[in-house]
């Protein structure tokens, strides 16, 4: 990804944290990227060292705003405890059945 200069990711940053979601998403796609999670840039990632992971670059691509982004990482963590719980409950049922 091309790292934009400092000035311009703060604008950008700043531009995608005050505008307000089209509800692009459709509602199948959310809970998809929530169930599967998303990947950030590893290593070092100016625009995240900057900005913030919330509004680096790698975000910004992704989502129209920062309220879509926002409402992913909520729905993210429903789904991770969701996906612990039923992976916790299929343990348990092979526990009790002594496999």
């Amino acid at each position: 990804m091309i790292y934009l200069d400092g000035f311009e990711d703060q604008r950008q940053a700043e531009l995608f944290a005050h505008r307000e979601s089209s509800g692009s998403f459709g509602i199948e796609e959310m809970a998809d990227l929530c169930i599967e999670g998303l990947s950030v840039c590893e290593g070092h990632c100016p625009s995240r060292s900057l900005v913030g992971q919330d509004r680096c670059q790698c975000v910004r691509a992704r989502f129209e705003c920062l309220e879509d982004y926002q409402f992913y990482e909520n729905g993210r963590k429903q789904a991770v405890v969701m996906i612990a719980t039923n992976a916790l409950s299929m343990f348990g049922e092979d526990y009790e059945d002594g496999d």
